[in-house]
């Protein structure tokens, strides 16, 4: 019964990754073009990666409390239950980068150019960090930690540019200061992403790299 209940609970969070690489890329191609209905699409998914925090929730925490799982069971139950709440929140973020997208559109203005290849770096970490649990590979999700750090780079550049701009073109301070915010929110997804591979990294080695890594990159 404990293998059924563990199989099961490896597809739900597999489904719930899945939405949000729907939400990766619906959000990727509306940065360029954003299409009918758009925003309603995300939210959609969004809603349902909601859904799924909740249910895994309870799964995990039902797992625990009634087949009593130990060594490698008892670690991936825990490791999804914490895993759940960063993937809900890159949902969250992802929802919110739409919405600025949305509201950029509806002003006849543009997103950023420079924001798609950043998402698309952001999403790629997301995934490799969840393919390194998957496959347990800690190489996998060091490459993660080292890919954080370029992306923080490029947030500080976009938004040192957009800064520059706004004081050369106050008229469309709105526009500057929506991709600004977009910026911010991407960066989020690359540290809960980031945050995923630490995880990762001390279910397999046992060692705790989140306060080296912090302490490496400057992060509060």
């Amino acid at each position: 019964m404990l293998r059924e209940k563990m199989e099961l609970l490896r597809k739900k969070f597999t489904d719930s990754i899945a939405e949000v690489e729907g939400m990766l890329a619906e959000v990727s191609g509306g940065l360029v073009e954003a299409s009918e209905g758009f925003l309603e699409k995300v939210a959609a998914r969004e809603e349902r990666v909601n859904q799924f925090e909740l249910e895994l929730d309870f799964f995990c925490t039902s797992i625990i409390s009634l087949y009593a799982p130990e060594a490698r069971d008892l670690r991936t139950v825990l490791m999804i239950l914490k895993m759940n709440n960063d993937v809900e929140r890159i949902g969250d973020l992802l929802y919110g980068v739409a919405k600025v997208v949305a509201q950029l559109r509806e002003q006849g203005e543009a997103c950023d150019p420079e924001l798609r290849g950043l998402l698309d770096d952001a999403g790629a970490m997301f995934k490799r960090a969840v393919d390194a649990f998957f496959e347990e590979d800690a190489q996998k999700a060091d490459a993660v930690l080292a890919d954080d750090d370029a992306i923080d780079q490029r947030r500080h550049r976009i938004i040192g540019r957009m800064l520059e701009t706004i004081a050369k073109d106050p008229d469309h301070v709105r526009r500057y200061y929506s991709n600004i915010k977009a910026t911010q929110k991407v960066e989020r997804i690359a540290d809960h992403a980031t945050n995923i591979a630490e995880d990762v990294i001390y279910m397999i080695k046992a060692t705790s790299v989140k306060h080296q890594h912090e302490e490496g990159h400057g992060k509060a």
